[in-house]
């Protein structure tokens, strides 16, 4: 595993395809790990825990980068982008493999091999489980999972396979089309505005620009829009094969353990959060922590309010039952510093 620091260049909003630059961060790393170039960065922290952050589908590791100084509080915190994503490789269609949750959590094992704490949003839930079934982590976070729970009656095999293959052979189908699409309209601002916007618990409030700069910042990284793409092929065909017994590799983390807590905001209209409450009646050990009034990103929305619930949770200073709830003065402008005081559990 080799590792190299590339110099920054200024960072500039892109608002057209003809002025998209190739943007890198001081502090960028780019390592190759299990055959892809990875992006990472690195925040060093005041205790010896070591904190991995995975972020969800469209994000990056920039994602996090509102709550950073506050979870550094708890120890080194370390974030990479998946691939598909960010400033990280995409590998091509014949290697869909690549993108899958599986290959993912080796890429974070790998960077992080040490038994510490996982931060995942949404998808990256995904390859945070995978993650914590091959290696014991002492604390699995998960924010607003997308994570199935479970069906009285699963799918036979044979119809999610045929899914499987069906879903890829649609992609391929419609690939000119969706990559049209993408070029056209996700290296738009207002695009990124009103998506983020949904995602947040109150839509109707602006986005701050710095959130929009912070999802804009990689686009026009080579093969970001065939990134997308391959992406979404390959996790059509882990939900179709594998997506359904995501919770029970969920149960044997837990039976290993490993202390596992959702966070979701209870506004949350990208995954209800109807979704955790049905994981937590699943599985009895794990805990979930509601922050009222806010969506989909509540690291993104008030990352001091959530920065306090992740460091409580792991330093076991915030008492979390079976199902609790958030409150406090919540400030919606997005700014580092948003949240007024500590958070009150009910």
């Amino acid at each position: 595993m080799s590792a190299t620091t590339t110099d920054a260049q200024p960072l500039r909003r892109p608002r057209k395809a003809a002025k998209l630059e190739r943007v890198v961060d001081v502090d960028s790393c780019f390592t190759t790990v299990c055959g892809v170039t990875v992006h990472h960065k690195r925040w060093e922290g005041q205790g010896r825990r070591e904190v991995l952050c995975l972020h969800g589908f469209g994000a990056s590791l920039t994602s996090y980068e509102p709550c950073v100084g506050r979870l550094r509080g708890v120890g080194t915190v370390h974030a990479f982008d998946l691939p598909g994503f960010g400033r990280t490789s995409r590998p091509g269609v014949t290697e869909l493999w690549r993108y899958s949750p599986a290959h993912a959590a080796a890429i974070a094992n790998e960077l992080v091999p040490g038994r510490g704490v996982l931060v995942a949003h949404s998808m990256g839930a995904l390859a945070a489980v995978e993650a914590a079934c091959a290696k014991h982590v002492r604390t699995l976070v998960l924010v607003a999972p997308a994570l199935r729970p479970p069906r009285r009656r699963a799918p036979p095999e044979f119809l999610r396979n045929a899914a499987a293959v069906a879903a890829v052979l649609l992609s391929l189908l419609v690939a000119p089309l969706v990559l049209l699409l993408l070029r056209r309209f996700v290296v738009r601002e207002a695009f990124w505005r009103r998506g983020l916007a949904l995602a947040r618990g109150d839509p109707t409030q602006p986005v701050p620009d710095h959130i929009v700069d912070l999802y804009m910042r990689p686009i026009g990284w080579p093969g970001w829009d065939y990134g997308l793409l391959n992406f979404s092929r390959a996790m059509a065909l882990y939900q179709a094969v594998a997506g359904h017994d995501a919770w029970r590799r969920l149960t044997h983390v837990v039976e290993a353990g490993t202390t596992v807590v959702i966070v979701h905001g209870d506004r949350d209209r990208v995954v209800p959060i109807a979704n955790s409450r049905a994981l937590v009646r699943a599985i009895p050990k794990i805990r979930l922590v509601e922050m009222e009034g806010l969506g989909h990103v509540p690291h993104e929305e008030t990352p001091d309010q959530f920065a306090n619930v992740v460091q409580g949770v792991i330093d076991g200073t915030l008492e979390v039952g079976r199902s609790s709830r958030v409150v406090g003065e919540v400030e919606r402008s997005g700014g580092g510093n948003d949240f007024g005081g500590e958070p009150v559990v009910t």
